[in-house]
């Protein structure tokens, strides 16, 4: 009874309830402004989403259930809001408890509304048709009035009850005295909203339209026969219209005829135009015939007096005589339809030309890029490149940073296969040109870290080429200035760690310094603060192994040992966290370089356990260099084993060392098809034939 309660008030309130208009009207506002607009969007997706069967005389019951429903989340989406606006001004970010627990009860209700199977009840019907009956009957406001504030009292009872259920929050008073229409500022409570919002959706739901009507007129069979008669006076109006629409038309269709005689008018077009003006509710007689006699003109001028070029190609042609030809048989709406798909057939004719063109441009300009680069000549690849983007882009920026990136990636991936220093200089010439196209901090900081790897890969080469490094590093550190690193402190570390590398390159080449090693050093433990083993374990690892590489140089320019003690603690840490099937070259680089740590301080100190830790390290170098696969690598590693070797036998009394030494020794000189070094080969040989006596020796006594 409750929901029928509802119901029937709400129908006797569209009915007619005395409701002051200005108030109504703010009803309707809130509807399709601030928390009411979200609620019905949140409603109307969970309306499309549902696909069940309702019988035709129970839509009205569910939706005004459902409108019972939205009525209240759209009262608490409005209190939302308002108390959004006031924690904004107490920069506030709590959200009251009882807003959360009441719009989750309210979604889980009309999400449940929407599933819920109805069944016919031919009781309830009656029951709905007898209570409205007796309303209307009555045609007592005040009744209205109190039944409408009983259902707003119902569905009170039933939200608070509902959001304490869910996370025992009360309602507060603000909330209340809006619900209630008490707020004291003149907005609608609930029973105006909800009176609003059901002729509303009466507007735009026909079916709701057609349960209305179909309830109504069961409930009003005692004036059956008053209706009948007040039909067929409807269709006999109706039908009275009707002929006079026809006299319209002939009396139209005959004023065309005489105003086409003696002109090329086609007899299609006078009837179209006389049926589709005479139809026109909006003019009078006279004002149709100067309509028609109008449109006859426009035929005669524009139509049939047209003169077409005749260089506008068949396309346009065919399409002009095809909708002067539909024009005249009446068939205006055919005819514009025929104009705009030549337009559209012209527009596809537009695209192929210009992407057959586009074609062809590539072809020309990407085969000069090619002699360019086969020549050894990266400035004309990059030159024929940086043309074909200008040619194409048609002075568009962005694709033409676009082209200039794709270009410049592809040269790139090739020199990183191939190693070619025409495409290095292609790049950097390719990447100076896209600093001026980005517009976005993403490009820019793009454009100057890519532009920073080119200048790095091309300093590498040494030489009088260093100079390209110290020009690296100022594109890293600008690009580190896009990239705050409050906001992206991975992006920042990257850059810091490029500035590192880049540092230790220039410290390891012959123009570098020492300050250019320590301020490596620097750049690669500032990396490693954001670079954490937790968050990216395997880019700690390769800055850990980074950091090893600058205190090993640093270390080896120095007379002490605390560079390489800690260069031997930054290569384990790396070992620590480098997947062994991850680049086992790179696993390799840090075994060697840990060897190599060992061996430079027993030279400083002379301590014997430093060259078995160094023996422990290079022997784990050749499981990343296999013979068969790597042959050159492995026979290197064969004569660092063999150096090691040595130099422990030398400082033991035994021979055990010594001939392992001979063994790894002899594996090196086995590979003598490699382009060695003429004084490695030489003082393997010496050392090997003294070594030999040396056992000799101590095998005798």
């Amino acid at each position: 009874m409750a929901v029928l309660s509802g119901i029937t008030t709400a129908i006797a309130a569209l009915m007619g309830a005395d409701k002051g208009a200005e108030l109504a009207g703010a009803a309707v506002d809130l509807l399709s402004d601030g928390g009411g607009k979200k609620a019905l969007e949140w409603v109307d997706i969970h309306l499309r989403a549902y696909r069940g069967g309702i019988p035709p005389n129970h839509d009205l019951e569910h939706a005004l259930r459902l409108a019972e429903l939205t009525t209240s989340l759209v009262m608490v989406e409005t209190y939302r809001r308002e108390e959004d606006a006031e924690q904004v001004i107490l920069r506030s970010a709590r959200e009251p408890p009882f807003v959360k627990a009441a719009r989750s009860w309210l979604h889980g209700q009309i999400g449940l509304s929407l599933g819920v199977e109805v069944t016919p009840n031919d009781a309830l019907i009656r029951e709905i048709e007898h209570e409205l009956d007796s309303i209307l009957a009555a045609h007592d406001p005040a009744a209205l009035r109190a039944a409408l504030a009983d259902v707003e009292t119902r569905v009170w009872n039933e939200l608070a009850a509902g959001a304490l259920k869910n996370d025992g929050s009360l309602p507060p008073e603000q909330f209340k005295d809006l619900f209630f229409g008490h707020s004291g500022d003149g907005k609608p409570g609930w029973s105006l909203v909800f009176q609003a919002f059901v002729r509303e959706a009466m507007k735009d739901r026909p079916r709701a339209q057609v349960a209305f009507i179909t309830t109504r007129l069961a409930g009003l069979r005692t004036a059956a026969a008053r209706m009948e008669a007040s039909l067929d006076t409807l269709i006999a109006g109706q039908r009275s219209l009707r002929d006079g629409n026809v006299r319209i038309e002939q009396i139209l269709l005959a004023d065309a005829k005489e105003a086409a005689h003696g002109r090329e008018v086609a007899d299609g077009f006078i009837h179209e135009i006389a049926g589709r003006i005479g139809a026109d509710p909006n003019l009078d007689m006279e004002d149709k015939k100067r309509a028609v006699r109008t449109a006859i003109n426009i035929y005669v001028d524009e139509i049939v007096g047209r003169r077409t070029p005749t260089n506008l190609g068949d396309i346009v042609d065919r399409a002009v005589a095809n909708a002067r030809r539909l024009a005249g048989e009446g068939k205006s709406r055919l005819a514009r339809a025929s104009l705009r798909k030549a337009v559209d057939e012209l527009r596809r004719e537009e695209q192929e030309r210009r992407a057959l063109r586009a074609q062809r441009v590539t072809t020309l300009y990407g085969f000069e890029r090619d002699i360019a680069l086969a020549t050894h000549d990266g400035q004309g690849a990059a030159s024929a490149i940086l043309e074909m983007a200008e040619e194409l882009s048609h002075g568009d920026f962005a694709t033409r940073r676009a082209m200039l990136v794709e270009e410049a990636d592809r040269l790139k991936h090739f020199d990183e296969r191939q190693k070619s220093y025409a495409h290095q200089i292609a790049v950097i010439i390719l990447r100076r040109a896209t600093l001026s196209l980005g517009t976005s901090p993403e490009e820019i900081w793009s454009d100057q870290n890519n532009l920073g790897d080119a200048l790095q890969v091309y300093g590498s080469i040494g030489g009088p080429e260093v100079k390209y490094l110290r020009e690296a590093l100022v594109f890293y550190r600008s690009a580190q200035g896009t990239r705050a690193r409050q906001y992206a402190p991975l992006d920042w570390a990257t850059m810091q760690h490029k500035v590192g590398a880049t540092l230790l390159k220039l410290g390891e080449s012959n123009a570098g310094k020492m300050i250019d090693l320590e301020e490596a050093v620097i750049a690669f433990r500032m990396a490693l603060e954001e670079r954490t083993r937790k968050k990216v374990p395997h880019e700690w690892s390769k800055t850990q192994k980074s950091l090893g590489d600058a205190l090993y140089a640093l270390g080896v320019r120095e007379n002490g040992t605390e560079s390489l003690e800690e260069a031997i603690i930054a290569y384990r840490a790396a070992l620590e966290e480098w997947p062994r099937e991850l680049c086992p070259s790179h696993l390799a680089t840090i075994h060697e370089y840990l060897g190599h740590s060992f061996a430079v301080l027993w030279l400083r100190d002379g301590d014997k356990a430093r060259l078995e830790e160094a023996l422990v390290a290079y022997r784990m170098v050749p499981e990343a260099h296999p013979q068969k696969l790597m042959p050159l690598k492995w026979a290197l590693d064969q004569r660092a084993i063999g150096n090691t070797l040595w130099r422990l036998g030398e400082l033991e009394t035994g021979t055990s060392r010594l001939k392992e030494a001979l063994v790894a020794w002899d594996e090196f000189l086995a590979n003598t098809s490699f382009p060695w070094r003429s004084e490695w080969v030489e003082e393997v040989r010496q050392r090997r034939d003294a070594v030999q006596l040396e056992i000799e020796r101590r095998e005798q006594n």
